[in-house]
C-alpha cells in the first residue's frame, strides 16, 4: 500500500499539502498506461482498490 512513497526518496519531505499532488499528479498516466500498463499504474489502482476495501469491509 506504501510502495509509491518508498520508491520516490524526495517524498520522504512531502506534506498532506502535496500528498495528493505525489500521488495523483494527472490522470494523464491511467490513459497513457491503458495499452501497457506499468508498475507505477498497478501501484496506483493497488491504492485506489486498498481504500476501497477499507470502506467496504468493515
Amino acid at each position: 500500500m506504501g510502495t509509491i512513497i518508498i520508491k520516490d526518496p524526495r517524498s520522504l519531505a512531502i506534506t498532506p499539502l502535496n500528498f495528493e499532488n505525489f500521488v495523483f499528479p494527472s490522470p494523464a498516466p491511467f490513459v497513457k498506461d491503458s495499452k501497457n500498463p506499468t508498475i507505477r499504474s498497478n501501484d496506483l489502482l493497488m491504492l485506489f482498490f486498498s481504500f476501497l476495501a477499507l470502506l467496504i469491509l468493515p
